[in-house]
């Protein structure tokens, strides 16, 4: 192979991983307020409207944010009738941070369905087919966003245990109403109604720009890419030993 066919596959493999890399993700404060380590499970037992939180590195104002977080009910949960754990997106460090965006577990919101989002108010969006059971782990993905540039966020999309087909118009559950804010400084956590024995563990939270720099599955076209310059890379390798 001659040396601007080794130089064009190299370059397709850097772009290839650069893709994966540049799935750049916002920054955090390394812990919640209450002290959890950002790495750790912060477990979730007791009712508070601002139970701990995290900040931003910055003030953030884009257009959309991408969301996404892993939750687990304990053996002994028995969630029902708006036992209640979401977080929240807010400027505001106090309050109920009910005017403001918010995801996670609202019991029995629509029938037996749990997992909801809203982007105002003290409803919601319920994802259908989310009767949620003592022990069960699943993962959330929200993206926030504005209608307009200028405005406030006024809607929400929610996909519960997404996978590498899901995209922008796959979306489990979506909801529309003025927030009331056009930037958040702050992810906390509100929970609201647990019982004795209601138990809820929130691990891996992740806040991006783009639905790839949260998602728990790498997109197909990027894993594609960085497998085919990767394979390239070993013919090349192979090439050379049998010259």
């Amino acid at each position: 192979m001659n040396t601007s066919k080794k130089s064009a596959l190299v370059a397709a493999l850097v772009v290839a991983t650069m893709s994966v890399a540049q799935a750049a993700e916002l920054g955090l404060s390394p812990d919640w307020s209450n002290g959890t380590s950002g790495n750790s499970a912060l477990v979730v037992s007791s009712n508070s409207d601002n139970l701990a939180y995290r900040s931003l590195d910055a003030v953030f104002s884009g257009n959309e944010v991408f969301l996404s977080v892993n939750m687990a009910l304990s053996p002994s949960s028995s969630f029902a009738a708006n036992d209640f754990v979401s977080l929240w997106l807010d400027n505001a460090l106090t309050g109920a941070h009910t005017s403001v965006p918010n995801f996670g577990i609202k019991a029995d919101l629509s029938g037996t369905n749990d997992v909801f989002a809203r982007s105002t108010g003290t409803s919601g969006s319920a994802v259908s087919g989310s009767n949620l059971v003592a022990g069960q782990s699943f993962t959330l993905l929200a993206r926030v966003y504005k209608s307009t540039a200028a405005g406030n966020y006024d809607g929400i999309q929610l996909w519960f245990n997404p996978t590498a087909s899901d995209s922008l118009a796959s979306a489990d559950a979506s909801f529309s109403g003025n927030s009331g804010i056009s930037s958040f400084s702050a992810i906390g956590l509100r929970t609201a109604n647990l019982d004795a024995g209601d138990s809820v563990s929130v691990s891996n939270l992740k806040v991006g720009t783009a639905f790839a720099d949260v998602s728990p599955v790498p997109e197909p076209s990027t894993t594609a890419m960085l497998l085919a310059g990767l394979g390239m890379m070993g013919f090349i390798a192979r090439r050379r030993l049998s010259v």
